[in-house]
């Protein structure tokens, strides 16, 4: 799995971090309490690694005395620093590769969360970093999403679906193999077992979106073992001009920017954008307009693991 690293695009100076933390997914509470009830033990460290502006982090401290998120990217640790603030001393970051956890001692770890970042890690180095760190018996956890489903339309999820991959849309734009990692569900970044043992994965709400053809394709062959659940398990209901201030976070549209400087938004004064004009189809396909509320759905893979003595 080892991989080139580099930068990804969260750290380009394109990429609005403020905006990610503002109009990114809040994880809901029961994603925290499956893990809680997996886990065993001390609770006095948990270490959530590409924290990024630290939405998955800050939850940790209903259950954790101490909490350290841990990003490479210095305007996501930026806005970071400032979410943390009121919680003074409990929880704070640290900027460093996911790679690179010297800064912590061995086997004082409690608990290792990675929400929505793993794809862009280093997998060999990472795991075995992590065992160092985590104590016996301590928690590896991670979570991702991927890609919206609409609620009220097929037609919208088919035209995001093709919006996202298509190669004259922001298919070019998306850093790989990372983001392929995550659009094949993490299927392919498992702790290997002879440093985690206890290892389960679940997907949800994948089975649901498969019933759309186009999604067909992609998680086809997910592993016969894979435990499946019931969805929606991640679902969030909001305008449709809040829906676009999401889809302007990918990192792919930051990417997208970079290679367009003369096509400027629309509310930045310009003529529009890639965002702007897909906006304009989904609202000319459903009647939509930017006050029209709306539900959008995601596909979840949820992995625990225990570090092995």
């Amino acid at each position: 799995m080892t991989e080139e690293k580099k930068e990804t695009q969260f750290s380009s100076k394109e990429f609005n971090s403020a905006r990610y933390y503002s109009y990114r997914p809040r994880y809901p509470g029961h994603f925290y309490e499956r893990l809680y009830e997996y886990h065993q033990g001390a609770t006095r460290l948990a270490v959530d690694v590409g924290c990024g502006p630290g939405e998955a982090s800050i939850p940790l401290l209903d259950k954790f005395d101490e909490v350290i998120g841990v990003d490479p990217s210095g305007p996501m640790t930026e806005v970071a620093k400032k979410a943390f603030a009121p919680f003074g001393g409990r929880i704070k970051v640290v900027r460093s590769a996911a790679e690179d956890l010297t800064f912590l001692a061995d086997q004082s770890v409690d608990l290792l969360l990675i929400a929505e970042a793993i794809h862009w890690f280093d997998h060999d180095v990472f795991f075995n970093e992590v065992h160092r760190v985590l104590r016996p018996g301590g928690t590896l956890a991670y979570w991702a999403y991927a890609d919206c489903k609409y609620t009220e339309s097929e037609e919208v999820s088919r035209m995001i679906y093709d919006f996202t991959y298509g190669d004259n849309e922001l298919g070019p734009y998306w850093q790989v193999p990372g983001h392929e990692y995550l659009r094949q569900m993490l299927r392919n970044i498992n702790p290997p077992s002879a440093l985690f043992t206890d290892i389960d994965r679940v997907y949800n709400n994948v089975q649901n979106r498969a019933n759309i053809s186009v999604y067909t394709a992609d998680y086809a062959d997910l592993a016969p073992d894979t435990v499946y659940e019931e969805g929606p398990w991640m679902s969030l209901k909001y305008t449709v001009g809040t829906n676009e201030l999401f889809i302007r976070t990918f990192s792919s549209v930051s990417k997208w920017q970079e290679d367009h400087p003369d096509q400027q938004p629309r509310s930045q004064g310009g003529t529009g954008d890639i965002v702007d004009r897909f906006m304009d189809r989904m609202k000319a396909a459903t009647g939509w307009n930017d006050d029209t509320v709306i539900e959008v759905s995601f596909g979840i893979v949820y992995v625990r693991a225990r570090r092995a003595a």
